[in-house]
């Protein structure tokens, strides 16, 4: 071994090597609880909701709940071995609207609007990148790993 590889290799076990192998390597070193990655998940939808619609704290108070509980509804709706895909998908449907309406009652017409807009335009996103994958045409960078 020459003498400059036994010096990187030196210089990386002092410097690099500890580093990987330390619990402390960052946020996702750790590995969360179901109960912690749901937290982050309403927490999230929160944030980004928030953001989206400039909601007062008053209304993130309110809208919480509402994410927890939806959250918690399709979670217990996917692990129910019991039901066909069909009656899945109606239940699935029942939630996101009691959802919908219930968002309502908490935000103001103008924020209601920009909701709509943005699920409008989420859904199209989604159906445009469905189609451009049965044709293959989907970029790289938009492809799932």
């Amino acid at each position: 071994m020459g003498v400059k590889v036994a010096s990187a290799l030196l210089l990386f076990s002092v410097v690099a090597a500890p580093a990987l192998g330390s619990s402390e390597a960052g946020p996702k070193a750790k590995s969360l609880s179901p109960n912690d990655m749901r937290e982050r998940r309403v927490g999230m939808q929160l944030r980004q909701l928030a953001a989206d619609l400039n909601l007062s704290e008053e209304q993130k108070l309110q809208i919480k709940p509402l994410i927890e509980a939806r959250m918690s509804e399709i979670r217990a709706l996917r692990l129910d071995q019991n039901l066909d895909p069909q009656e899945k998908d109606s239940r699935l449907a029942a939630i996101q609207e009691t959802y919908r309406s219930q968002m309502h009652g908490v935000l103001t017409p103008d924020q209601i609007q920009k909701l709509v807009a943005l699920r409008e335009s989420k859904r199209l996103a989604a159906q445009q990148t469905q189609t451009q994958k049965r044709k293959g045409k989907v970029p790289v960078d938009d492809q799932e790993q």
